[in-house]
């Protein structure tokens, strides 16, 4: 399949294994040229090193917590020197907590809103006026079925909210800057 990617800077995060790896791998295979941010560098080196063999192909690799502001504001710049541009954005970085209502911390709520969706815009806010200054862009946000399936796996009453708020920041409003925002909610995934 050729998806035209050849030239195209792509950002993946959450990309050292699962959902995000998958999505990186596939971008590189269709000629894009991708970034994989996650927190730990070590699994982003052995991500890196995977998907080079792979394709034969190099990725670039960012460490950082997607859900600390000064993380995304020093990627930001990387990015901006390293490629100048940004075309695609896969907001894929998300965790869960799965545990009675009555038994979730405050910590725990907080965590979950700023991995699962304050990230995901706060990212998107920095990355969007690199998209708009070359035209295009194109924003991937990742949720989960609890977005929209209440207790479903049960627990996960503290998970949902951030997961339908992601849904809800999935808009129109960068459309005349002809920017597609988009989300996607897979089921299950068996992953390590």
């Amino acid at each position: 399949m050729d998806l035209d990617l050849n030239g195209k800077i792509a950002v993946v995060t959450g990309s050292s294994k699962g959902i995000g790896y998958a999505a990186a791998y596939l971008l590189v295979r269709e000629g894009a040229t991708v970034v994989i941010a996650a927190r730990r560098e070590s699994a982003l080196a052995e991500a890196s090193a995977e998907i080079e063999r792979e394709t034969g192909r190099t990725v670039d690799t960012f460490a950082m917590d997607v859900a600390e502001t000064g993380d995304l504001d020093r990627f930001t710049g990387w990015l901006k020197e390293k490629q100048g541009r940004a075309d695609i954005l896969i907001n894929n970085a998300g965790t869960g907590t799965y545990k009675p209502f009555l038994e979730v911390t405050d910590d725990e709520l907080q965590y979950g809103m700023a991995i699962n969706f304050f990230a995901q815009f706060r990212l998107s806010q920095r990355l969007v006026p690199l998209m708009m200054a070359v035209g295009s862009g194109s924003i991937v946000n990742v949720a989960g079925r609890t977005a929209y399936q209440t207790a479903n796996p049960s627990g996960s009453t503290c998970t949902g909210p951030a997961r339908a708020a992601e849904l809800r920041f999935t808009a129109d409003e960068l459309r005349p800057h002809n920017i597609r925002v988009n989300c996607v909610v897979p089921g299950v995934v068996v992953t390590e």
